[in-house]
């Protein structure tokens, strides 16, 4: 598999379906997987700044690496046991599973991030924004 030929359906990603604290999780996943590479796993714990501040939001996490993998960005981490894959897991604070994941299409990483990462707004000013929005309704 080529691994810098960004696919024509990352590139043309809608995105009007996902918030702002979405899309800023998204784009830090994206520079995460690139900075580990190919080889090294890693999870939403290792997001810098993690947490709601940093992102806009909780409880998306899960949606964006799960959306990554489905556009085969990033992948599980894992082994096949009987025929059946188990994905590795580190606990977080909570003691709550969190999978592993791994970058799996560098080039596709980079297209989404040329696309959708230099126009982005702080997740904090689209915040406001809405914010603004809502109170002229």
């Amino acid at each position: 598999m080529k691994h810098d030929d960004p696919s024509s359906d990352v590139m043309l990603l809608e995105w009007t379906w996902k918030t702002p604290a979405m899309q800023a999780m998204t784009l830090a996943v994206c520079r995460l997987a690139l900075a580990r590479g190919l080889a090294a796993p890693f999870s939403a714990l290792d997001l810098p700044e993690h947490g709601a501040d940093a992102h806009g939001g909780t409880g998306i996490a899960g949606s964006v690496f799960r959306l990554l993998a489905e556009a085969q960005i990033i992948a599980p981490v894992g082994a096949f046991l009987d025929g059946e894959f188990f994905q590795r897991r580190v606990r977080n604070a909570c003691g709550n599973p969190i999978g592993l994941w791994q970058l799996s299409n560098p080039g596709r990483a980079r297209a989404l991030l040329r696309v959708h990462g230099s126009n982005a707004c702080t997740v904090a000013v689209q915040q406001q924004l809405f914010a603004d929005g809502m109170s002229s309704l």
